[in-house]
């Protein structure tokens, strides 16, 4: 009887080995795509579309920022070199409140925010993002001039839905050398706080890839944000001559 069992028991014996083996070696295969389907830890790694003029580039949607019920909302300034190393590091500064904050680039589990003169990253479950509201047309209006860089924006009403956009920039290296210029020219209807001169594809974060790709890129396009009284202002690098861009934060 013993005898005659033997046979059986292998055969139950190997069976049982070869499922094993198999089920560790599936585990074995499929850990490393469990692995690799995991979300990379996300995190402000740098200053791109945070810091000052770059607000301007980020995809969006921008979009008006309040504290989230119970939170209290705290930014990493943009320009604050310790996003690059340990978090825990950085200095918190609480939102004022007294500022209407708007939400711009996206990374991870961050946003970044301005007010338009100051910006930086907030962990997005501390805020409440809403749509940002039509700004008036008369908001729009006047003559504008960047902070830093010869070049000037004015913009004028149409009526009472269109905005007529001119601008001149210059670039010169050195006092005795000949300006490089350049023009901004445009009519449009502005969206909450933006107003887009061109193709939208031409201002994004990508615009450097689409130069050559689109033909309207070829021309001259811009996106102005208006965030609470700073005009912020971007183009693709087609709008002048060598070094002359529009690119900036601008004040009446």
């Amino acid at each position: 009887m013993l005898g005659d069992d033997i046979p059986a028991r292998m055969l139950w014996f190997m069976t049982r080995c070869v499922v094993t083996s198999s089920a560790s070696l599936i585990a074995l295969l499929g850990a490393p795509l469990l692995l690799a389907q995991q979300p990379a830890q996300s995190r402000p790694t740098s200053l791109e579309y945070c810091y000052q003029d770059q607000f301007a580039l980020a995809p969006g949607p921008y979009q008006r920022a309040r504290p989230a019920p119970g939170a209290a909302p705290a930014r990493i300034d943009a320009e604050d070199s310790c996003i690059s190393g340990d978090l825990g590091t950085c200095k918190r500064r609480p939102l004022e409140p007294a500022s209407a904050w708007i939400a711009g680039a996206r990374l991870g589990d961050w946003i970044c925010v301005s007010d338009g003169t100051q910006s930086g990253w907030v962990p997005a479950s501390e805020l409440k993002l809403e749509p940002t509201p039509e700004r008036p047309i008369a908001d729009w209006r006047g003559k504008w001039k960047r902070d830093a860089g010869d070049a000037t924006v004015t913009i004028r009403a149409r009526d009472d839905r269109m905005l007529d956009v001119s601008g001149d920039a210059q670039w010169s290296s050195g006092p005795d050398a000949v300006p490089n210029v350049g023009q901004l020219t445009g009519r449009a209807k502005p969206s909450g706080i933006e107003l887009l001169l061109g193709d939208p594809r031409c201002v994004g974060p990508d615009r450097a890839d689409k130069a050559d790709a689109i033909p309207a890129c070829l021309e001259c396009n811009a996106r102005l944000l208006l965030v609470g009284t700073t005009l912020i202002v971007t183009d693709n690098r087609n709008c002048g001559g060598l070094n002359v861009n529009f690119d900036g934060l601008y004040h009446r």
